[in-house]
């Protein structure tokens, strides 16, 4: 009768391997993985949400514009981009009929917003680096603490300005000049994909206020410059 193959000594266990890790420590080391899929999956449905935009979820309202006709176009764009609609009617002045954001903090800044010149300029110290014409889209982006970011891209001339101002002074600032007024600025040192610029804006504000500020600014500076003066105005009672 055969007999089984003796099987070598095993070597001792350690016990600190011996011994069952307790059930609160592995919660403790799946934790970080369990947060960065939570992460990954908010950040996929953030900007889910932003492709498919947001309209107004107010009631309806009328923007009376007195302006030259080749501006209309323009801020009715301006009002597109925010999600509303800019059904025209008549001239001189023009009704623009929409609906309210649903927010009357915000829903009172839109005339301003549609009637702003919008003479955008980029600039390294004296040096005009780009325009409204170099700006291929205005749009805002989301840093990692969820602060908001005037973000731009440039065309290839407006490229090539920025790649060289940056080198030339890489201690120094790009500024961002809005009707004359500087409303934020990039360190030179600070690392940006090639073609975009960040405008981080040079004013203290809210939360809030810096949500809706750099919106509004690249809503302006998308749709802009008006082509001249404009005036606008909700009717009442629409």
């Amino acid at each position: 009768m055969a007999t089984s193959p003796t099987r070598p000594p095993q070597p001792p266990v350690d016990p600190r391997i011996a011994q069952a890790r307790p059930g609160w420590a592995l919660v403790v080391l799946a934790a970080p993985i369990a947060a960065f899929v939570v992460v990954i999956v908010l950040y996929i449905g953030m900007f889910w949400l932003g492709f498919q935009g947001r309209g107004g979820n107010g009631g309806a309202i009328t923007y009376s514009v007195a302006t030259c006709d080749e501006a209309i176009a323009p801020i009715a764009a301006r009002l597109e981009d925010m999600g509303l609609p800019a059904e025209r009617e008549g001239a001189s002045p023009v009704r623009l009929h929409s609906r309210r954001i649903g927010r009357d903090d915000i829903d009172a800044t839109v005339p301003d917003t549609l009637a702003t010149p919008g003479v955008f300029e980029l600039r390294h110290d004296d040096e005009v680096l780009a325009t409204n014409a170099s700006v291929a889209e205005a749009t805002t982006r989301l840093d990692g603490m969820m602060d908001p970011w005037l973000l731009l891209e440039l065309d290839a001339d407006a490229t090539e300005a920025v790649v060289a101002a940056v080198r030339s002074d890489p201690r120094g600032r790009l500024t961002f000049f809005l009707d004359g007024e500087a409303i934020a600025m990039q360190p030179n040192g600070r690392s940006v994909q090639r073609g975009e610029v960040e405008g981080i804006p040079l004013a203290e504000m809210t939360a809030a206020q810096r949500m809706q500020s750099v919106a509004a600014w690249s809503v302006i500076i998308d749709h802009g410059p008006l082509p001249c003066p404009a005036t606008v105005r909700a009717e009442e009672g629409s």
